[in-house]
């Protein structure tokens, strides 16, 4: 049963209270119903007024008007203890409609909750799915491609070119290729070619040789 759909079953049962409280002996009780009947009234029209997709809203607002229900029904059996009403039938028919109502009501509860935790999977599937999509592995370039596209200085080019004529070179090669360069320039320019992925280095023997990235 859906929240508008419970209108009538809402309006019998208010009809119901209505029909005895204006028999109620005792002042006090009577202004205690009155009280109880206006927060009923009160909480439905805002549960009514509810748009469908609101479903933590109409969770808690379905949970506070089944705790008034408790409530009222309390109240009924203080009157039906202390004999403060002339006729009690009215009296049982109303405790009867409003515990038949909390029961449809939390029926409601329990299945805005389950609608609430279906939205939240379905939610974090969708972030997981943006998060993959748009993940840096998948759309970012690698350092290589980055530094490909960007002009190699003179010397780095150089020395690449060489490591490629010359797969598996060790850098004294290297360094003797280049000798008019400091070995520690040479060094430098291996370093950032390694960093960037250009070039692999590979140590055998104690010795260190370099081969150009595919």
């Amino acid at each position: 049963m859906k929240i508008e759909d419970i209108a009538n079953h809402f309006t019998k049962t208010l009809v119901l209270i209505a029909s005895f409280s204006a028999t109620l002996e005792d002042i006090f009780l009577a202004k205690k119903l009155q009280d109880k009947m206006e927060i009923l009234i009160s909480s439905y029209i805002r549960l009514a007024g509810q748009e469908e997709d609101s479903n933590v809203a109409q969770y808690y607002i379905t949970e506070k008007l089944i705790s008034e229900i408790d409530e009222t029904l309390g109240l009924f059996e203080i009157i039906n203890r202390f004999g403060v009403i002339k006729k009690t039938t009215p009296l049982l028919l109303a405790s009867r409609s409003l515990l038949s109502l909390k029961l449809e009501l939390i029926k409601i509860k329990n299945g805005l909750y389950a609608g609430s935790r279906e939205k939240e999977r379905d939610s974090k599937v969708s972030v997981a799915n943006n998060n993959f999509r748009t993940s840096p592995i998948s759309r970012t370039p690698s350092q290589k491609n980055i530094y490909q596209d960007r002009e190699l200085n003179p010397n780095k080019e150089k020395i690449l070119n060489f490591i490629k004529r010359s797969p598996h070179t060790r850098t004294k090669d290297i360094i003797h290729e280049f000798s008019a360069l400091s070995d520690r320039t040479v060094k430098r320019n291996l370093g950032e070619l390694l960093r960037v992925g250009l070039v692999n280095k590979k140590i055998e023997n104690k010795a260190v040789y370099y081969s150009a990235e595919n």
